[in-house]
């Protein structure tokens, strides 16, 4: 598994130092960019270009307001809780949204589960257990599986594959095999998505975030149990569920 930076040029300048793995940069710059809230959809973006053999991205934004200050850069690792090369560096241009409770399937997250034990979906997942992966699921239907050597890149990544191919986000489900602390929830809060489910666990601020986001969270998420800590919104047990549910 091998660590790629990729630097990130908006309107000309340096804003972005992001540590990742080598495929699918476009989605986690277009991802990055939405859960930073500095863009809302991918038609915010004028263009982009990456290229020195993905070393870098240059990015063009349709409103051209400038939204970096200076700043000095510093290099960040993926395994730190934030990715922004400039801790001021890109400046929130939305508000947040409110978000809307969805109806879904019980039956929809052990699916999700169970995908993570597919080699063939998931081989960097399946091979070294020591990577993250985001899986994108609507209508019980799982859209997209993306692995990253960050849990923030992978959410990023599914993301931005959202944007790019006009899949709206407050209809989607995101599963994620990263720990939930509070910046992971406010990525998922940034993007406006209504569901979001982890195998590992929240921090407690995450907890206190998605509640007053009204994000349904559900936790420890295997195919034989889960535990549901929020629930937001309309009723989604299944009758016939089997496996364990934990309020």
């Amino acid at each position: 598994m091998i660590e790629h930076q990729v630097r990130v040029y908006i309107n000309g300048l340096l804003a972005y130092i992001l540590t990742s793995t080598l495929d699918r940069l476009p989605e986690l710059v277009i991802g990055h960019l939405r859960t930073e809230r500095v863009i809302r959809t991918a038609d915010d973006v004028e263009s982009l270009n990456v290229e020195d053999g993905g070393q870098t991205a240059y990015v063009t934004l349709r409103d051209r307001t400038p939204c970096l200050e200076a700043a000095q850069p510093e290099r960040c690792s993926s395994s730190e809780s934030k990715i922004c090369a400039f801790s001021t560096a890109c400046q929130p241009r939305y508000p947040l949204e409110p978000i809307k409770s969805i109806h879904f399937e019980m039956r929809w997250i052990f699916r999700l589960a169970d995908a993570l034990g597919d080699k063939n979906l998931l081989p960097l997942y399946g091979e070294t257990h020591n990577s993250h992966c985001c899986m994108l699921m609507r209508d019980g239907e799982i859209l997209v599986r993306i692995e990253d050597v960050g849990r923030h890149n992978a959410l990023d990544k599914v993301v931005g594959w959202a944007l790019m191919n006009n899949v709206p986000l407050d209809r989607c489900i995101v599963f994620t095999t990263g720990r939930l602390a509070e910046d992971m929830v406010q990525k998922v809060v940034a993007a406006g998505i209504p569901v979001l489910v982890t195998k590992a666990m929240p921090t407690d601020q995450a907890i206190q975030l998605a509640h007053r986001h009204n994000i349904t969270m559900i936790c420890a998420a295997h195919s034989d149990g889960l535990k549901i800590l929020i629930k937001s919104g309309a009723e989604f047990f299944d009758e016939d569920a089997e496996p364990t549910l934990a309020v």
